[in-house]
């Protein structure tokens, strides 16, 4: 997306924000009616995910050549990357340890959700084993992205080593990738439509600005 394009973008966007607010304070359940369009701008984005995190991935990967030949700088690159992103989960850890957020905060209910109650007791093992899936359709079907990424790096990696044939369908994969890229510039110049019409009809939901407020 050209720098000018990115700029007017990014103006629109706010304006849509502040419009859907506005729309949403003053006219109220009136713009439940708009709700379709934001609903349609998430789902057309959501759509896009597995095939963009899938192409991405895959070309990116496959940029770094056979991966038996990858040498010290290749290692040293892949070393980085684990140790860094330890990092960041150790600092998470640590900050969450440390700021306790929901701590005196009462909630709703008594009983928390079926989905977050399900992880409560989640170790190393789980978080591993949540690494592999034994079904990809089902996984993407469900948005578990780390199987799909995983098979993505392994994919990739195996297509470094095969030859021509490799080289081929690697090739496809960057032809997707692009393509794919082209289909979430032309979808961010809906954004402000779409924005505005979810915080629009966010607010129609709470009848107006006022009883958005008082539920929170």
């Amino acid at each position: 997306m050209p720098h000018r394009h990115a700029v007017w973008l990014l103006a629109a966007i706010v304006l849509g924000v502040v419009a859907g607010g506005v729309s949403g304070w003053y006219f109220g359940e009136a713009m439940v009616a708009v709700g379709w369009l934001g609903e349609l701008f998430l789902r057309t984005l959501k759509m896009l995910i597995l095939p963009l995190i899938i192409a991405a991935v895959i070309s990116g990967v496959a940029a770094l050549g056979d991966v038996r030949k990858l040498g010290r700088v290749g290692w040293l690159t892949l070393t980085y990357y684990l140790v860094t992103t330890a990092t960041a989960v150790f600092i998470g850890l640590v900050v969450v340890n440390l700021i306790e957020p929901g701590v005196g905060l009462t909630p709703p209910s008594d009983h928390a959700p079926d989905r977050i109650a399900a992880k409560a007791d989640t170790g190393v093992v789980d978080i591993l084993l949540s690494l592999v899936d034994a079904n990809l359709v089902d996984a993407a079907a469900n948005t578990r992205l780390l199987p799909i990424i995983l098979f993505s790096i392994l994919l990739a990696a195996a297509l470094t080593t095969v030859g021509q044939r490799g080289v081929e369908v690697i090739r496809f994969f960057e032809g997707v990738n692009e393509a794919m890229m082209r289909l979430v510039i032309w979808l961010m110049y809906l954004a402000p439509v779409g924005i505005f019409a979810l915080v629009a009809a966010r607010l129609g939901q709470a009848g107006g600005g006022d009883a958005f407020f008082q539920e929170l």
